[in-house]
């Protein structure tokens, strides 16, 4: 527990079996409700954990459910004085190995109720999520592993279904894995989630969608962002808040960063700054990639589009990400234009066939500083045939001495700039920026 300011006031621990987990937290006057998951081993006979504190951490009764193979809650809710435990359950009647809603009801001194089950039997659920609606309802949301669409699912108090209805999104050709769901103050629905593209890797974008309460969506929002929570701040505005990765260009890796996001009531934001990385697996980004290979186009802007994407000076694509395929080698110009603004970058595509594992083999080489606005040092152990300077455009600037690991840039102008070394025999190149 914490102040207001993030001042530490208590902490609790509560162990149960060797694993423990609190997914999902409800404060009700002067009680906490923490509901989780407990097993024996990892992935082993999971069942769903409910605990009551008091607001010191004081442990006030705790309840496993039983008869349940991998279960866990992940959402507590209060409608009309009745608490409501929403998460998924693999019940051990079944051989299928499918998960299922459930729901259980439960009251303050921890009378719980048998569970009830939902959704198809030949589905498998994942990323609950559940609201009280204006309506004095609950509408939970799941994502269908399996038809790789969304269930929204709307009960009554007494856990009769009142409508339900599977969604997907305006692309059948990427899978949406919903997070959260809202209800605006119009009675229609905000899903966010993120967006998998199985043609890139399964690499994935953020993305928010409003529907109304029979299923059909009204619009569809993407971000870069790899997942994500919504909240309505209020009747004009959402948050959204997640994660989002980022290409390091000084080591060429991802790094994750928190996401925050503020949009109006169309999922619109006024903030646009195009930037992407290519890449070619999941976990390698380089600026020099091997001919014939995929080269993932990741779409690593902040805000909104439209999105142009330009090969070479050609219009290529208006997809929010995309790839193609290296099929000449030298210098490709990638640009990412949205909002009147425009990312540039450049890769060499190179032909491993000239050199042996000439890829593989690219020699571990350091730039310093970078940026600058003088010289920059080559750092590197091994002898050097050749140095040259490009432009972001494939241009030839200069040839450098040789023997000579200090290059003086001042006489170029502002920008992204590679410097090309051949070592033993094997092309590296690397960027630098001049400031």
């Amino acid at each position: 527990k914490h102040n207001i300011t993030g001042d530490f006031i208590w902490s609790k621990y509560f162990s149960y079996n060797y694993i423990a987990s609190g997914n999902t937290i409800f404060i009700d006057s002067n009680s906490i409700y923490i509901g989780g998951v407990t097993a024996q081993a990892f992935g082993q006979n999971e069942s769903p954990l409910l605990i009551k504190i008091d607001t010191t951490g004081n442990l006030i009764w705790d309840y496993i459910f039983p008869n349940s193979a991998f279960s866990e809650f992940n959402k507590i809710l209060k409608v009309n004085n009745t608490f409501y435990s929403i998460g998924r359950i693999m019940p051990t009647t079944t051989t299928n190995n499918k998960y299922k809603i459930f729901i259980s009801k439960f009251d303050s001194s921890g009378n719980i109720s048998t569970p009830y089950f939902f959704g198809d039997s030949t589905y498998t659920y994942r990323n609950i999520d559940a609201i009280e609606t204006n309506q004095n309802q609950i509408v939970v949301s799941s994502s269908e592993a399996l038809s790789n669409k969304n269930l929204v699912l709307k009960i009554d108090t007494s856990l009769n279904v009142v409508n339900q209805f599977y969604i997907q999104g305006i692309s059948n050709q990427n899978i949406y894995v919903n997070n959260s769901i809202i209800q605006l103050t119009d009675s229609n629905y905000i899903l966010s989630g993120h967006k998998e593209y199985p043609a890139l890797s399964y690499f994935s974008s953020l993305y928010i969608q409003k529907l109304n309460q029979i299923g059909q969506i009204y619009w569809e929002r993407e971000y870069s962002g790899v997942s994500s929570d919504c909240i309505s701040l209020d009747s004009n505005n959402l948050i959204l808040v997640g994660n989002r990765l980022v290409s390091n260009a000084s080591n060429s890796s991802l790094n994750s960063n928190t996401l925050l996001i503020k949009t109006d009531s169309t999922g619109l934001t006024d903030l646009c700054i195009p930037k992407f990385y290519a890449n070619y697996s999941p976990n390698n980004i380089s600026d020099s990639l091997p001919l014939g290979i995929k080269v993932l186009l990741i779409n690593n802007s902040y805000g909104l589009g439209p999105f142009s994407w330009y090969l070479s000076d050609t219009l290529f694509s208006n997809n929010f990400n995309d790839y193609f395929y290296a099929n000449d080698t030298g210098w490709v110009k990638i640009e990412l234009i949205a909002c009147n603004d425009t990312f540039v970058d450049s890769i060499y595509i190179y032909n491993p066939s000239v050199s042996i594992n000439e890829f593989n083999n690219r020699k571990k080489i350091n730039l310093y500083p970078n940026p600058s606005s003088n010289t920059i040092t080559i750092d590197i152990k091994e002898d050097i045939s050749s140095i040259t300077i490009i432009s972001i455009t494939g241009k030839l600037i200069k040839t450098v001495d040789k023997s000579n690991n200090t290059i003086n840039v001042t006489d170029l102008p502002k920008g992204i700039y590679f410097v090309k070394l051949i070592v033993d025999g094997v092309v590296n190149v690397e960027k630098f920026i001049k400031n």
